[in-house]
């Protein structure tokens, strides 16, 4: 950001772009997104993995998308954009793709 230019949304001090927590399907509990690397892959090694809450002993994924790159992207939710919130995945800077909730599961948009 330009000095001086103040900037639309404040900072998030604590944010880490591969992993993220809220209510992402709009039932009351809160959920977790993160993204792992697998080390074996070259290239588009990344995956977007979504846990729904409440959370069991032996949680089970929600929904899982492999193949993806993520390098120079991110997981956003929450304050400071504006409500509904809805998890975003994409380059900082840019729109983004949404994760919205198709019943039990999400899809891409």
């Amino acid at each position: 950001m330009r000095a001086g230019s103040g900037g639309l949304w404040k900072a998030v001090p604590d944010y880490d772009p591969y992993e993220v927590s809220g209510d992402f399907n709009g039932d009351g509990v809160d959920d977790i997104a993160v993204v792992v690397l697998d080390t074996r892959r070259d290239g588009d090694a990344f995956a977007l993995v979504v846990f729904n809450g409440p959370f069991s002993a032996q949680p089970k994924a929600a929904f899982v998308k492999t193949g993806l790159d993520m390098r120079w992207r991110g997981l956003f939710y929450g304050s400071p954009r504006p409500k509904p919130y809805r998890l975003l995945i994409g380059r900082f800077e840019a729109e983004g793709t949404l994760l919205l909730p198709s019943g039990a599961t999400y899809r891409l948009e």
